[in-house]
């Protein structure tokens, strides 16, 4: 006998006892697929072949003319017609946002002269409201997109290009137009305090440089060499004097900090000596 999964189609060949007259369940080792197998298992029969066309005739052609070249397109849904005065509005609007790059440069609008851009926003808003609300008419539509279009201000926002360009020639205008008094004030005497700075450490610098550099500058210039020696041994005096002062209010802290009142004046503290 032979058993044939009907899950996998995988086949087995076992003897005709194993399978009583009643019939048993068995698993297919394959894909685990249990079912009932009675004792005459059902082997399926071959299909049926397609009959055979009748080719005494010949075969059959079809006219193609019959057939229609193109699907019929059904008639699209009319639309309904805009209202004269709204396709009105619309036009005038679209004519005025084509003529307005080309008045960029003029004066605003007269009803917006001496408007602020808080009135305006309450005019637009107040515009919008009323169009949206249910009842709003033709006649509101046309107020509302004409009064949006008149108030629209080009300068009223300034572009990023435009501001670029105002905060450069601020910055680089050499009498400071366009600060007040307190600003340009406030400028110079930053600018003369930054200029006093690094002038003081542009000097230091100078002063301090060929103290670090005597061997090498007595080697190469030997006729320096007496000036060289004044020089070092001055700059040798102004640090001990400065290493003594440092001492002396380093003391005057600590004692300070202490609660020594006497020790902490300055008149009572003792000499410096070079």
């Amino acid at each position: 006998m032979r058993l044939i999964c009907p899950n996998c189609d995988a086949q087995y060949d076992i003897s005709d006892d194993v399978i009583p007259e009643g019939g048993r369940d068995v698993q297919c080792s394959s894909c685990a697929h249990t079912w009932f197998q009675t004792d005459k298992p059902k082997v399926p029969g071959r299909p049926t072949p397609p009959p055979m066309l009748d080719m005494a005739d010949g075969p059959k052609r079809v006219n193609l003319a019959d057939r229609p070249r193109h699907r019929p397109v059904e008639d699209a849904p009319t639309r309904k017609p805009l209202e004269s005065s709204i396709a009105d509005i619309l036009r005038e609007e679209a004519a005025r946002e084509n003529a307005m790059p080309e008045t960029q440069g003029s004066a605003p609008h007269p009803s917006e002269m001496g408007k602020s851009s808080e009135t305006r926003a309450a005019e637009t808003r107040r515009r919008i409201a009323e169009m949206t609300d249910g009842a709003a008419t033709p006649a509101a539509i046309a107020a509302a997109a004409t009064g949006a279009v008149a108030g629209r201000d080009v300068h009223t926002v300034p572009s990023i290009d435009e501001i670029n360009a105002t905060l450069s020639a601020r910055a680089l205008a050499s009498d400071r137009s366009g600060l007040t008094e307190e600003e340009h004030y406030e400028v110079v005497q930053r600018r003369g305090f930054r200029r006093g700075f690094f002038l003081m450490l542009l000097l230091v610098a100078l002063l301090i440089t060929p103290y670090f550099f005597a061997d090498q500058i007595t080697q190469n210039l030997p006729q320096t060499s007496d000036v060289m020696a004044q020089y070092v041994s001055t700059v040798d005096q102004i640090r001990v004097w400065l290493n003594d002062q440092a001492d002396t209010i380093r003391g005057m802290i600590d004692n300070a900090l202490n609660g020594d009142p006497a020790a902490a004046d300055p008149s009572t503290a003792p000499a410096a000596t070079e």
